[in-house]
Protein backbone atom coordinates (compact mmCIF):
# COMPACT_ATOMS: atom_id res chain seq x y z
CA UNK A 1 0.00 0.00 0.00
CA UNK A 2 1.43 3.34 -1.03
CA UNK A 3 0.40 6.68 0.47
CA UNK A 4 1.43 9.91 -1.17
CA UNK A 5 1.00 13.36 0.36
CA UNK A 6 1.49 15.65 -2.63
CA UNK A 7 2.25 19.36 -2.72
CA UNK A 8 1.34 21.86 -5.43
CA UNK A 9 4.72 21.68 -7.17
CA UNK A 10 4.41 17.93 -7.64
CA UNK A 11 1.15 18.37 -9.53
CA UNK A 12 2.84 20.64 -12.07
CA UNK A 13 4.66 17.66 -13.59
CA UNK A 14 1.65 15.34 -13.80
CA UNK A 15 0.79 14.39 -17.37
CA UNK A 16 -2.72 14.99 -18.68
CA UNK A 17 -4.16 11.71 -19.83
CA UNK A 18 -7.69 11.34 -21.19
CA UNK A 19 -9.56 8.15 -21.92
CA UNK A 20 -13.19 7.82 -22.93
CA UNK A 21 -15.34 4.75 -23.08
CA UNK A 22 -18.79 3.46 -22.17
CA UNK A 23 -20.69 5.16 -19.33
CA UNK A 24 -19.93 4.07 -15.78
CA UNK A 25 -22.24 1.30 -14.60
CA UNK A 26 -23.58 -0.10 -11.35
CA UNK A 27 -22.89 2.57 -8.73
CA UNK A 28 -23.78 3.39 -5.16
CA UNK A 29 -24.12 7.07 -4.34
CA UNK A 30 -23.69 8.14 -0.72
CA UNK A 31 -24.37 11.65 0.51
CA UNK A 32 -23.72 12.93 4.00
CA UNK A 33 -27.00 14.84 4.19
CA UNK A 34 -29.41 17.18 2.42
CA UNK A 35 -27.11 20.08 3.32
CA UNK A 36 -23.81 18.57 2.30
CA UNK A 37 -23.39 15.78 -0.16
CA UNK A 38 -21.49 12.54 0.16
CA UNK A 39 -21.53 11.37 -3.44
CA UNK A 40 -20.47 7.83 -3.92
CA UNK A 41 -20.20 6.08 -7.25
CA UNK A 42 -19.28 2.48 -6.78
CA UNK A 43 -19.39 -0.54 -9.05
CA UNK A 44 -21.24 -3.57 -7.77
CA UNK A 45 -20.99 -7.16 -8.85
CA UNK A 46 -24.51 -8.26 -9.82
CA UNK A 47 -26.30 -9.70 -6.81
CA UNK A 48 -29.70 -10.31 -5.29
CA UNK A 49 -31.13 -10.94 -1.85
CA UNK A 50 -30.67 -14.69 -2.20
CA UNK A 51 -27.03 -14.64 -3.36
CA UNK A 52 -24.92 -11.69 -2.23
CA UNK A 53 -21.54 -11.06 -3.77
CA UNK A 54 -19.00 -8.65 -2.29
CA UNK A 55 -17.53 -5.62 -4.00
CA UNK A 56 -14.19 -6.52 -5.55
CA UNK A 57 -11.35 -4.57 -7.13
CA UNK A 58 -10.64 -7.60 -9.36
CA UNK A 59 -7.08 -7.79 -10.71
CA UNK A 60 -6.66 -4.06 -11.35
CA UNK A 61 -5.24 -1.27 -9.25
CA UNK A 62 -7.01 0.64 -6.49
CA UNK A 63 -6.40 4.37 -6.87
CA UNK A 64 -7.66 6.77 -4.18
CA UNK A 65 -7.71 10.54 -3.72
CA UNK A 66 -8.53 11.61 -0.15
CA UNK A 67 -9.04 15.29 0.70
CA UNK A 68 -9.58 16.94 4.07
CA UNK A 69 -9.83 20.72 4.48
CA UNK A 70 -10.15 21.75 8.09
CA UNK A 71 -8.18 25.01 7.90
CA UNK A 72 -8.92 27.40 5.05
CA UNK A 73 -6.74 30.18 3.63
CA UNK A 74 -6.64 33.30 5.78
CA UNK A 75 -8.15 36.29 3.96
CA UNK A 76 -9.08 39.85 4.88
CA UNK A 77 -12.46 39.26 3.21
CA UNK A 78 -14.23 36.15 1.98
CA UNK A 79 -12.39 33.71 4.24
CA UNK A 80 -14.12 30.41 4.95
CA UNK A 81 -14.53 29.16 8.49
CA UNK A 82 -12.77 26.01 9.67
CA UNK A 83 -14.46 22.62 9.30
CA UNK A 84 -14.20 20.78 12.59
CA UNK A 85 -12.58 17.30 12.35
CA UNK A 86 -12.33 17.34 8.53
CA UNK A 87 -8.63 16.45 8.66
CA UNK A 88 -9.28 13.63 11.12
CA UNK A 89 -12.13 12.35 8.94
CA UNK A 90 -9.85 12.25 5.90
CA UNK A 91 -6.96 10.57 7.70
CA UNK A 92 -9.25 7.96 9.23
CA UNK A 93 -10.89 7.28 5.86
CA UNK A 94 -7.43 6.59 4.42
CA UNK A 95 -6.83 4.10 7.21
CA UNK A 96 -10.16 2.34 6.60
CA UNK A 97 -9.59 1.84 2.88
CA UNK A 98 -6.05 0.66 3.66
CA UNK A 99 -7.58 -1.99 5.92
CA UNK A 100 -9.92 -3.06 3.09
CA UNK A 101 -7.52 -3.01 0.10
CA UNK A 102 -4.09 -3.37 1.70
CA UNK A 103 -1.13 -3.46 -0.69
CA UNK A 104 -3.38 -3.01 -3.73
CA UNK A 105 -4.10 0.58 -2.67
CA UNK A 106 -2.29 3.69 -3.96
CA UNK A 107 -3.73 6.71 -2.13
CA UNK A 108 -2.98 10.42 -2.53
CA UNK A 109 -3.79 12.44 0.60
CA UNK A 110 -4.36 16.20 0.21
CA UNK A 111 -4.79 18.09 3.48
CA UNK A 112 -5.53 21.77 4.10
CA UNK A 113 -3.15 24.05 2.15
CA UNK A 114 -2.21 21.26 -0.29
CA UNK A 115 -5.87 20.94 -1.32
CA UNK A 116 -5.95 23.96 -3.62
CA UNK A 117 -8.36 24.36 -6.54
CA UNK A 118 -5.68 23.49 -9.09
CA UNK A 119 -4.31 20.54 -7.10
CA UNK A 120 -7.72 18.93 -6.64
CA UNK A 121 -8.62 19.48 -10.30
CA UNK A 122 -5.31 18.02 -11.55
CA UNK A 123 -5.55 15.06 -9.19
CA UNK A 124 -9.04 14.17 -10.43
CA UNK A 125 -8.22 14.79 -14.09
CA UNK A 126 -5.07 12.69 -14.15
CA UNK A 127 -6.20 9.89 -11.87
CA UNK A 128 -9.55 9.32 -13.56
CA UNK A 129 -8.00 9.73 -17.00
CA UNK A 130 -5.49 6.97 -16.31
CA UNK A 131 -7.98 4.35 -15.09
CA UNK A 132 -8.87 1.21 -17.02
CA UNK A 133 -11.84 -1.11 -16.72
CA UNK A 134 -10.18 -3.36 -14.14
CA UNK A 135 -9.23 -0.51 -11.78
CA UNK A 136 -11.10 0.70 -8.72
CA UNK A 137 -11.26 4.46 -8.06
CA UNK A 138 -11.96 5.90 -4.60
CA UNK A 139 -12.55 9.58 -3.84
CA UNK A 140 -13.14 11.13 -0.41
CA UNK A 141 -13.68 14.80 0.42
CA UNK A 142 -14.31 16.57 3.74
CA UNK A 143 -14.81 20.34 3.75
CA UNK A 144 -17.35 23.03 2.88
CA UNK A 145 -19.93 22.42 0.16
CA UNK A 146 -23.14 23.91 -1.19
CA UNK A 147 -25.62 23.94 -4.07
CA UNK A 148 -26.23 26.83 -6.43
CA UNK A 149 -27.74 27.39 -9.88
CA UNK A 150 -24.95 25.37 -11.51
CA UNK A 151 -25.31 22.33 -9.26
CA UNK A 152 -23.48 20.83 -6.29
CA UNK A 153 -20.06 22.30 -5.58
CA UNK A 154 -17.21 21.76 -3.11
CA UNK A 155 -14.61 24.21 -1.90
CA UNK A 156 -10.82 24.13 -1.89
CA UNK A 157 -8.31 25.58 0.56
CA UNK A 158 -8.07 28.78 -1.47
CA UNK A 159 -11.81 29.23 -2.14
CA UNK A 160 -13.30 32.69 -1.59
CA UNK A 161 -16.81 33.07 -0.16
CA UNK A 162 -17.23 36.30 -2.15
CA UNK A 163 -16.20 34.67 -5.44
CA UNK A 164 -17.82 31.25 -5.23
CA UNK A 165 -18.19 30.45 -8.93
CA UNK A 166 -14.56 30.99 -9.78
CA UNK A 167 -13.02 29.44 -6.68
CA UNK A 168 -15.01 26.22 -6.13
CA UNK A 169 -15.33 22.93 -7.98
CA UNK A 170 -18.40 21.49 -9.67
CA UNK A 171 -19.02 17.84 -8.77
CA UNK A 172 -20.74 17.21 -12.08
CA UNK A 173 -17.89 18.64 -14.14
CA UNK A 174 -14.86 17.52 -12.13
CA UNK A 175 -16.04 14.14 -10.82
CA UNK A 176 -19.27 12.72 -12.22
CA UNK A 177 -18.75 13.54 -15.91
CA UNK A 178 -15.16 12.34 -15.86
CA UNK A 179 -16.15 9.06 -14.23
CA UNK A 180 -18.97 8.60 -16.74
CA UNK A 181 -16.52 8.94 -19.62
CA UNK A 182 -13.93 6.67 -18.01
CA UNK A 183 -13.71 2.92 -18.76
CA UNK A 184 -13.45 2.37 -14.99
CA UNK A 185 -16.35 0.24 -13.72
CA UNK A 186 -15.56 0.44 -10.03
CA UNK A 187 -15.68 3.85 -8.45
CA UNK A 188 -16.41 4.80 -4.84
CA UNK A 189 -16.64 8.49 -3.95
CA UNK A 190 -17.61 10.16 -0.67
CA UNK A 191 -18.11 13.91 -0.50
CA UNK A 192 -18.62 15.23 3.02
CA UNK A 193 -19.13 18.95 2.47
CA UNK A 194 -19.99 20.33 5.84
CA UNK A 195 -19.66 22.47 8.95
CA UNK A 196 -21.00 26.01 8.52
CA UNK A 197 -23.01 28.46 6.53
CA UNK A 198 -20.83 30.92 4.69
CA UNK A 199 -22.78 33.91 6.02
CA UNK A 200 -23.79 32.66 9.46
CA UNK A 201 -21.69 30.58 11.84
CA UNK A 202 -23.47 27.66 13.49
CA UNK A 203 -22.09 24.54 15.11
CA UNK A 204 -23.78 22.23 12.65
CA UNK A 205 -22.95 20.56 9.38
CA UNK A 206 -24.93 23.05 7.34
CA UNK A 207 -24.43 25.21 4.21
CA UNK A 208 -25.91 28.29 2.56
CA UNK A 209 -28.23 26.12 0.46
CA UNK A 210 -29.28 22.50 0.74
CA UNK A 211 -27.41 20.12 -1.58
CA UNK A 212 -29.69 19.07 -4.41
CA UNK A 213 -29.93 15.28 -4.93
CA UNK A 214 -31.69 15.74 -8.30
CA UNK A 215 -28.38 16.17 -10.11
CA UNK A 216 -27.13 12.86 -8.80
CA UNK A 217 -30.47 11.12 -9.19
CA UNK A 218 -30.33 11.78 -12.95
CA UNK A 219 -26.92 10.11 -13.02
CA UNK A 220 -28.00 7.21 -10.84
CA UNK A 221 -31.19 6.52 -12.80
CA UNK A 222 -29.01 5.17 -15.61
CA UNK A 223 -27.53 2.51 -13.35
CA UNK A 224 -28.85 -0.89 -12.36
CA UNK A 225 -27.93 -0.55 -8.70
CA UNK A 226 -27.89 2.76 -6.83
CA UNK A 227 -28.21 3.99 -3.28
CA UNK A 228 -28.18 7.45 -1.78
CA UNK A 229 -27.37 7.71 1.95
CA UNK A 230 -27.80 10.99 3.82
CA UNK A 231 -26.77 11.76 7.37
CA UNK A 232 -30.04 13.53 8.13
CA UNK A 233 -33.49 14.09 6.69
CA UNK A 234 -34.52 17.27 4.85
CA UNK A 235 -34.70 20.25 7.21
CA UNK A 236 -32.40 18.67 9.82
CA UNK A 237 -28.74 19.24 10.64
CA UNK A 238 -25.75 16.92 10.87
CA UNK A 239 -23.44 17.57 13.82
CA UNK A 240 -19.78 16.96 14.68
CA UNK A 241 -18.86 15.36 18.00
CA UNK A 242 -15.98 16.49 20.19
CA UNK A 243 -16.19 13.14 21.99
CA UNK A 244 -15.85 11.04 18.81
CA UNK A 245 -13.57 13.54 17.01
CA UNK A 246 -15.70 12.99 13.89
CA UNK A 247 -19.08 13.93 12.56
CA UNK A 248 -21.52 11.61 14.37
CA UNK A 249 -22.84 10.12 11.10
CA UNK A 250 -19.33 9.82 9.66
CA UNK A 251 -18.10 8.00 12.76
CA UNK A 252 -20.73 5.27 12.42
CA UNK A 253 -20.27 5.14 8.64
CA UNK A 254 -16.57 4.39 9.18
CA UNK A 255 -17.42 1.82 11.84
CA UNK A 256 -19.68 0.02 9.36
CA UNK A 257 -17.33 0.22 6.38
CA UNK A 258 -14.34 -0.95 8.41
CA UNK A 259 -16.27 -3.96 9.73
CA UNK A 260 -15.89 -2.89 13.36
CA UNK A 261 -19.58 -3.27 14.15
CA UNK A 262 -21.22 -6.66 13.79
CA UNK A 263 -24.58 -4.94 14.20
CA UNK A 264 -24.22 -3.48 10.72
CA UNK A 265 -23.65 -6.85 9.07
CA UNK A 266 -26.18 -9.28 7.64
CA UNK A 267 -26.04 -12.97 6.70
CA UNK A 268 -22.62 -14.08 5.54
CA UNK A 269 -21.12 -10.97 7.21
CA UNK A 270 -22.18 -8.79 4.28
CA UNK A 271 -22.65 -5.06 4.71
CA UNK A 272 -25.71 -4.52 2.49
CA UNK A 273 -27.55 -1.41 1.37
CA UNK A 274 -30.43 -2.04 3.77
CA UNK A 275 -28.06 -3.10 6.56
CA UNK A 276 -26.08 0.13 6.30
CA UNK A 277 -29.25 2.22 6.09
CA UNK A 278 -30.77 0.68 9.21
CA UNK A 279 -27.50 0.70 11.14
CA UNK A 280 -26.80 4.40 10.50
CA UNK A 281 -30.34 5.43 11.39
CA UNK A 282 -30.33 3.42 14.61
CA UNK A 283 -26.84 4.30 15.85
CA UNK A 284 -26.93 8.04 15.06
CA UNK A 285 -30.25 8.50 16.86
CA UNK A 286 -29.06 6.31 19.73
CA UNK A 287 -25.95 8.46 20.12
CA UNK A 288 -27.90 11.73 19.93
CA UNK A 289 -30.35 10.52 22.55
CA UNK A 290 -27.79 9.14 25.00
CA UNK A 291 -24.76 11.38 24.56
CA UNK A 292 -26.05 14.86 23.66
CA UNK A 293 -28.52 17.41 24.98
CA UNK A 294 -29.81 18.46 21.57
CA UNK A 295 -33.58 18.63 21.29
CA UNK A 296 -33.50 18.20 17.50
CA UNK A 297 -32.72 14.67 16.38
CA UNK A 298 -30.55 13.82 13.40
CA UNK A 299 -32.34 11.23 11.27
CA UNK A 300 -30.22 9.53 8.57
CA UNK A 301 -32.05 9.16 5.28
CA UNK A 302 -31.50 7.07 2.17
CA UNK A 303 -32.76 6.67 -1.39
CA UNK A 304 -32.09 3.20 -2.81
CA UNK A 305 -32.79 1.89 -6.30
CA UNK A 306 -31.97 -1.77 -6.95
CA UNK A 307 -33.49 -5.01 -8.16
CA UNK A 308 -32.76 -6.59 -4.79
CA UNK A 309 -30.55 -6.31 -1.74
CA UNK A 310 -26.91 -5.84 -2.74
CA UNK A 311 -23.62 -6.16 -0.90
CA UNK A 312 -21.43 -3.11 -0.34
CA UNK A 313 -18.63 -5.26 1.08
CA UNK A 314 -18.07 -8.61 2.73
CA UNK A 315 -16.35 -8.52 6.11
CA UNK A 316 -14.18 -11.59 6.74
CA UNK A 317 -14.66 -13.63 9.87
CA UNK A 318 -12.30 -12.46 12.63
CA UNK A 319 -9.13 -14.44 12.27
CA UNK A 320 -8.60 -16.89 15.08
CA UNK A 321 -5.42 -15.89 16.83
CA UNK A 322 -2.65 -18.43 16.88
CA UNK A 323 -1.98 -19.95 20.29
CA UNK A 324 1.18 -17.85 20.56
CA UNK A 325 -0.46 -14.57 19.53
CA UNK A 326 -3.59 -14.81 21.67
CA UNK A 327 -2.68 -17.27 24.38
CA UNK A 328 -1.59 -15.48 27.55
CA UNK A 329 -2.47 -18.35 29.83
CA UNK A 330 1.11 -18.42 31.04
CA UNK A 331 0.29 -15.10 32.71
CA UNK A 332 -1.50 -16.19 35.90
CA UNK A 333 -3.83 -13.54 37.31
CA UNK A 334 -6.50 -13.34 39.99
CA UNK A 335 -9.09 -10.67 39.08
CA UNK A 336 -10.20 -8.63 42.09
CA UNK A 337 -12.25 -6.07 40.13
CA UNK A 338 -13.05 -5.54 36.44
CA UNK A 339 -14.83 -2.83 34.50
CA UNK A 340 -15.17 -0.84 31.30
CA UNK A 341 -13.50 2.55 31.60
CA UNK A 342 -13.60 5.84 29.70
CA UNK A 343 -11.74 9.01 30.68
CA UNK A 344 -12.40 12.54 29.42
CA UNK A 345 -9.91 15.33 30.21
CA UNK A 346 -10.05 19.07 29.70
CA UNK A 347 -9.08 22.53 30.88
CA UNK A 348 -10.97 23.75 33.96
CA UNK A 349 -11.26 27.17 32.34
CA UNK A 350 -13.18 25.56 29.44
CA UNK A 351 -16.08 24.43 31.66
CA UNK A 352 -19.29 26.34 30.98
CA UNK A 353 -19.71 27.36 34.64
CA UNK A 354 -16.19 28.81 34.85
CA UNK A 355 -16.34 32.62 35.05
CA UNK A 356 -13.17 34.05 33.53
CA UNK A 357 -13.69 37.36 35.34
CA UNK A 358 -14.22 36.10 38.86
CA UNK A 359 -12.74 32.59 38.89
CA UNK A 360 -9.09 31.59 39.03
CA UNK A 361 -7.62 28.44 37.52
CA UNK A 362 -6.11 26.43 40.39
CA UNK A 363 -2.39 25.67 40.26
CA UNK A 364 -2.44 23.23 43.19
CA UNK A 365 -4.66 20.48 44.55
CA UNK A 366 -6.50 20.75 47.85
CA UNK A 367 -9.89 20.11 49.37
CA UNK A 368 -11.02 23.59 48.41
CA UNK A 369 -9.89 23.36 44.76
CA UNK A 370 -11.54 19.95 44.50
CA UNK A 371 -14.79 21.39 45.83
CA UNK A 372 -14.48 24.29 43.38
CA UNK A 373 -14.16 21.88 40.44
CA UNK A 374 -17.14 19.84 41.62
CA UNK A 375 -19.24 23.00 41.80
CA UNK A 376 -18.39 23.80 38.19
CA UNK A 377 -19.17 20.33 36.87
CA UNK A 378 -21.94 19.16 39.21
CA UNK A 379 -24.82 20.06 36.90
CA UNK A 380 -23.32 18.09 33.99
CA UNK A 381 -22.79 14.98 36.12
CA UNK A 382 -26.29 15.20 37.64
CA UNK A 383 -27.74 15.36 34.14
CA UNK A 384 -25.66 12.37 33.03
CA UNK A 385 -26.90 10.23 35.92
CA UNK A 386 -30.54 11.28 35.51
CA UNK A 387 -30.57 10.55 31.77
CA UNK A 388 -29.09 7.09 32.32
CA UNK A 389 -31.50 6.41 35.17
CA UNK A 390 -34.50 7.07 32.92
CA UNK A 391 -33.01 4.97 30.13
CA UNK A 392 -32.20 2.06 32.47
CA UNK A 393 -35.81 1.82 33.61
CA UNK A 394 -37.02 1.67 30.02
CA UNK A 395 -34.40 -0.68 28.55
CA UNK A 396 -34.23 -3.19 31.42
CA UNK A 397 -37.86 -2.91 32.53
CA UNK A 398 -36.90 -1.93 36.08
CA UNK A 399 -38.84 0.00 38.71
CA UNK A 400 -37.51 2.77 40.91
CA UNK A 401 -37.06 0.38 43.84
CA UNK A 402 -34.81 -1.79 41.64
CA UNK A 403 -32.33 1.04 41.06
CA UNK A 404 -30.00 2.84 43.47
CA UNK A 405 -29.09 6.18 41.94
CA UNK A 406 -27.26 9.15 43.43
CA UNK A 407 -25.31 12.18 42.27
CA UNK A 408 -23.83 15.15 44.10
CA UNK A 409 -20.72 17.31 44.12
CA UNK A 410 -19.46 16.16 40.72
CA UNK A 411 -19.80 12.43 41.44
CA UNK A 412 -22.57 9.98 40.66
CA UNK A 413 -23.54 6.33 40.34
CA UNK A 414 -26.30 3.93 39.29
CA UNK A 415 -26.59 0.44 40.78
CA UNK A 416 -28.81 -2.35 39.41
CA UNK A 417 -28.81 -6.13 39.54
CA UNK A 418 -27.16 -6.03 36.10
CA UNK A 419 -24.37 -3.47 36.57
CA UNK A 420 -22.89 -0.55 38.46
CA UNK A 421 -22.16 2.68 36.58
CA UNK A 422 -20.09 5.41 38.22
CA UNK A 423 -18.82 8.87 37.30
CA UNK A 424 -16.00 10.53 39.25
CA UNK A 425 -14.45 13.96 38.73
CA UNK A 426 -11.06 15.16 39.93
CA UNK A 427 -8.13 17.42 39.13
CA UNK A 428 -5.18 15.92 37.27
CA UNK A 429 -2.27 15.55 39.67
CA UNK A 430 0.40 16.49 37.13
CA UNK A 431 -1.58 19.52 35.92
CA UNK A 432 -3.97 20.97 38.56
CA UNK A 433 -5.47 23.36 35.99
CA UNK A 434 -7.02 20.42 34.17
CA UNK A 435 -9.76 17.99 35.15
CA UNK A 436 -10.69 14.43 34.29
CA UNK A 437 -14.01 12.61 34.34
CA UNK A 438 -13.70 8.87 34.84
CA UNK A 439 -16.68 6.72 33.82
CA UNK A 440 -16.72 3.06 34.81
CA UNK A 441 -19.13 0.22 34.15
CA UNK A 442 -18.93 -2.98 36.22
CA UNK A 443 -21.18 -5.89 35.25
CA UNK A 444 -22.62 -8.31 37.82
CA UNK A 445 -22.29 -11.39 35.59
CA UNK A 446 -21.36 -12.35 32.02
CA UNK A 447 -23.13 -9.56 30.06
CA UNK A 448 -23.43 -11.47 26.77
CA UNK A 449 -27.20 -11.86 27.07
CA UNK A 450 -27.89 -8.14 27.36
CA UNK A 451 -24.97 -6.45 25.56
CA UNK A 452 -27.38 -4.92 23.04
CA UNK A 453 -29.04 -3.02 25.89
CA UNK A 454 -25.66 -1.99 27.31
CA UNK A 455 -24.66 -0.69 23.88
CA UNK A 456 -27.86 1.30 23.52
CA UNK A 457 -27.60 2.69 27.04
CA UNK A 458 -24.00 3.91 26.94
CA UNK A 459 -22.93 4.07 23.28
CA UNK A 460 -19.22 4.49 22.35
CA UNK A 461 -17.96 6.08 25.57
CA UNK A 462 -15.54 3.47 26.99
CA UNK A 463 -11.99 2.98 25.70
CA UNK A 464 -10.59 0.29 28.01
CA UNK A 465 -11.42 -2.95 29.74
CA UNK A 466 -9.61 -2.88 33.08
CA UNK A 467 -8.92 -5.86 35.32
CA UNK A 468 -7.49 -5.19 38.77
CA UNK A 469 -5.24 -8.00 39.97
CA UNK A 470 -3.08 -9.21 42.81
CA UNK A 471 0.25 -7.96 41.48
CA UNK A 472 2.22 -10.13 43.92
CA UNK A 473 1.35 -13.14 41.75
CA UNK A 474 3.28 -11.78 38.76
CA UNK A 475 7.01 -11.34 38.16
CA UNK A 476 8.04 -8.35 36.05
CA UNK A 477 11.02 -10.04 34.35
CA UNK A 478 8.96 -13.10 33.43
CA UNK A 479 6.29 -10.89 31.85
CA UNK A 480 8.93 -9.05 29.83
CA UNK A 481 10.35 -12.37 28.59
CA UNK A 482 6.88 -13.48 27.48
CA UNK A 483 6.22 -10.33 25.47
CA UNK A 484 9.77 -10.22 24.06
CA UNK A 485 9.20 -13.73 22.64
CA UNK A 486 6.09 -12.42 20.86
CA UNK A 487 7.98 -9.35 19.64
CA UNK A 488 10.66 -11.58 18.08
CA UNK A 489 7.92 -13.36 16.12
CA UNK A 490 6.63 -9.98 14.81
CA UNK A 491 3.38 -10.35 16.77
CA UNK A 492 3.59 -6.88 18.29
CA UNK A 493 5.79 -4.24 19.90
CA UNK A 494 6.76 -4.06 23.58
CA UNK A 495 7.36 -0.83 25.50
CA UNK A 496 8.55 -1.28 29.06
CA UNK A 497 9.06 1.05 32.01
CA UNK A 498 10.90 -1.00 34.64
CA UNK A 499 11.17 1.87 37.14
CA UNK A 500 7.38 2.08 37.24
CA UNK A 501 6.92 -1.71 36.92
CA UNK A 502 4.77 -1.09 33.86
CA UNK A 503 4.75 -2.41 30.28
CA UNK A 504 2.57 -2.08 27.18
CA UNK A 505 2.36 -4.61 24.38
CA UNK A 506 0.82 -3.31 21.12
CA UNK A 507 -0.31 -6.35 19.17
CA UNK A 508 -0.50 -6.53 15.38
CA UNK A 509 -4.27 -7.02 15.81
CA UNK A 510 -4.71 -3.42 16.99
CA UNK A 511 -5.10 -4.13 20.71
CA UNK A 512 -2.86 -2.56 23.37
CA UNK A 513 -2.34 -4.62 26.53
CA UNK A 514 -0.91 -2.69 29.47
CA UNK A 515 0.21 -4.39 32.68
CA UNK A 516 0.94 -2.07 35.60
CA UNK A 517 2.27 -4.04 38.56
CA UNK A 518 2.68 -0.86 40.61
CA UNK A 519 -1.08 -0.20 40.44
CA UNK A 520 -2.10 -3.84 40.15
CA UNK A 521 -4.09 -3.60 36.94
CA UNK A 522 -4.27 -4.92 33.38
CA UNK A 523 -5.97 -2.81 30.72
CA UNK A 524 -6.91 -3.74 27.17
CA UNK A 525 -7.75 -1.02 24.66
CA UNK A 526 -7.98 -0.28 20.95
CA UNK A 527 -7.12 3.35 21.65
CA UNK A 528 -10.53 4.79 20.78
CA UNK A 529 -14.03 4.95 22.22
CA UNK A 530 -16.04 1.92 21.15
CA UNK A 531 -19.37 0.28 21.79
CA UNK A 532 -19.00 -1.99 24.84
CA UNK A 533 -19.84 -5.08 22.76
CA UNK A 534 -17.05 -4.32 20.27
CA UNK A 535 -14.53 -3.66 23.02
CA UNK A 536 -15.51 -6.87 24.81
CA UNK A 537 -15.26 -8.93 21.62
CA UNK A 538 -11.72 -7.72 20.93
CA UNK A 539 -10.61 -8.19 24.55
CA UNK A 540 -11.88 -11.77 24.54
CA UNK A 541 -9.52 -12.59 21.69
CA UNK A 542 -6.86 -12.88 24.40
CA UNK A 543 -6.89 -15.59 27.06
CA UNK A 544 -5.17 -15.21 30.40
CA UNK A 545 -4.40 -17.77 33.06
CA UNK A 546 -7.34 -16.84 35.27
CA UNK A 547 -7.38 -18.41 38.72
CA UNK A 548 -11.09 -17.65 39.07
CA UNK A 549 -14.05 -16.79 36.84
CA UNK A 550 -14.12 -13.42 35.09
CA UNK A 551 -17.16 -11.59 33.75
CA UNK A 552 -15.18 -9.89 30.98
CA UNK A 553 -12.20 -12.09 30.07
CA UNK A 554 -12.04 -15.69 28.86
CA UNK A 555 -9.90 -18.43 30.32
Amino acid sequence: MEIQVLTGRQFATMAHRHQTSAPLKNHISLMSDTHHEKQVTKDLIASNSASLQPLSHSSGNVVAIVIGIELYQTRAEGALTNVEYAENDARRFSEVIEEIYGDALDVTLLLNSDATISNIDYALLNSIGSLNENDTFIFYYAGHGFHDADGNRVTAWDSNAFHIQGTTLSLREKLISRLSESPCKRSLSFVDACATKFKQLVQARDVISDFDPTELREFLDATEYSALFLSCSPGEQSYPSSELKHGVWTYFLLEALSGNSDEALGPGRHLTDSGLKNYLRREVQRYDTRRTKRTKLQTPYSVISANGTFSIREVPEPQALTPIAGDFRAIKVTPTEEFFEGIVEGEIRSLSKFNKRSHRVPDYISVSTGSFLCTLIEEEINSDIQEHYVAVKQLFGLRRKDIASESAEGQGSIDTSFFRYSVNTSQIKSDPGRYKIVRRLSVRADPSQYMDKIDELFGPVFTDIVVKIDANELDYDTLVDTFEDMELQSLGVLNEHPDAMRMTFSSDHGMRISIDLGRGRISLTTGKASLPSNLLSKARSYRFGLSQNSNLLLR
